[in-house]
């Protein structure tokens, strides 16, 4: 979280991607959690992704 600009909303563009590795969704997950402690907010954009089951951080394709 060293030199992120706190209390921003922040914005994973994922659109362009195909996949998305369940240990990526994990990794935003927990920065998402990480950077709300600092009054921000994170989004992803996955628009067009169907998760690979109905874990919240599962991996997920187009």
């Amino acid at each position: 979280m060293t030199g992120l600009p706190k209390q921003k909303r922040l914005f994973f563009d994922l659109t362009d991607t195909h996949l998305i590795d369940h240990t990526v969704m994990a990794f935003i997950d927990h920065f998402a959690e990480d950077y709300a402690r600092l009054g921000g907010q994170c989004e992803i954009g996955l628009d067009e992704h169907k998760g690979f089951s109905s874990h919240p951080v599962a991996a997920r394709s187009k």
